[in-house]
Order: structure tokens, then C-alpha cells, then sequence
């Protein structure tokens, strides 16, 4: 039993053509944007290093230690609470036990 939107794929010339296509298009989806991410980093990495300033935030402080502590915290906690949350909800909507 042949289904209709896999017909044409019944022609060995056309199933070929559509191995390859299909083929080339995973092949340019998952490396192009590898290639694009490696050319970039090159550029940034060619790029002059400006002195530091007053607008400058160094890497090396302790502020910029807190600064990235509590992005991670606050990027943890947006991820886990609407989970946890929801949980008590979602039992209280949930069907009762044994009918009652």
C-alpha cells in the first residue's frame, strides 16, 4: 500500500535526487552555522583591545565576580521557579484520588 504524499518517491531517480538534497541541506543546517560562529571569533579575536577606562568593567574585581554570580542565580532561579510553581497548581487541578 502506497501512501499518496510518497508516491513520487517510488522513482529510484527521484529518491536519488532526494537522498542528496535532502542530504546537502543536513550537512549545510548543522555545519554552516559552525563556520559562521568560528568566523566570528576570529574577527573578535583580531579586534584591538581598547584601554581601560571608566566605561570599561575589568574582569579581574570582585564586582564583576558578584555581577556574574548573581546573573547566574537570577538566570537559575527564572528557569527553576516557574517549574516549582506550577507543580502545586497543576495537583491542585488534578483529578482526586479514588473519586472523592
Amino acid at each position: 500500500m502506497h501512501l499518496k504524499a510518497f508516491v513520487s518517491l517510488d522513482n529510484k531517480e527521484v529518491s536519488f535526487n532526494w537522498d542528496i538534497l535532502t542530504g546537502l541541506s543536513m550537512m549545510l543546517s548543522r555545519f554552516l552555522p559552525i563556520i559562521a560562529m568560528i568566523a566570528m571569533a576570529t574577527f573578535l579575536g583580531e579586534k584591538k583591545s581598547c584601554p581601560f577606562g571608566l566605561g570599561t568593567l575589568r574582569i579581574d574585581t570582585v564586582t564583576f565576580g558578584f555581577l556574574l554570580l548573581g546573573t547566574i542565580i537570577i538566570i537559575g532561579m527564572l528557569l527553576f521557579f516557574p517549574v516549582a510553581a506550577l507543580g502545586p497548581v497543576a495537583e491542585h487541578l488534578a483529578p482526586m484520588p479514588f473519586g472523592g
